[in-house]
């Protein structure tokens, strides 16, 4: 079974070290000599960030797995969006003259 999308809670963000623990419970028949049998692999842990409103900060690096963004960006704001899988600026997102965007993807293929 693939686990998708499990939004971890609020307090783990931004976090230096961060442990996950996998509960197992088997239901199933019991046999003689059987074991129950799990395998985990492949996990991956992603960030995304969703910005909908004015960006004010005269200056804001934001670095995500995945940014999506419907922000307005001031005339006197300096934004870099850098991230590692995808950036998505939305029906929404727009910049003023003055403003300085930079929106980057570092590690794609």
């Amino acid at each position: 079974q693939t686990f998708q999308n499990i939004k971890l809670p609020q307090i783990l963000m931004n976090q230096p070290y961060v442990q996950l623990m996998w509960r197992y419970y088997w239901t199933g028949p019991v046999s003689s000599g059987a074991r129950d049998q799990l395998r985990l692999d492949n996990i991956t842990i992603k960030t995304k960030k969703m910005y909908q409103a004015t960006v004010t900060q005269s200056s804001l690096l934001v670095n995500y797995s995945q940014i999506e963004s419907k922000a307005s960006i001031v005339p006197t704001g300096l934004v870099h969006y850098k991230a590692s899988e995808s950036i998505l600026l939305l029906p929404g997102f727009k910049t003023t003259p003055n403003a300085v965007f930079l929106a980057e993807i570092e590690g794609c293929n």
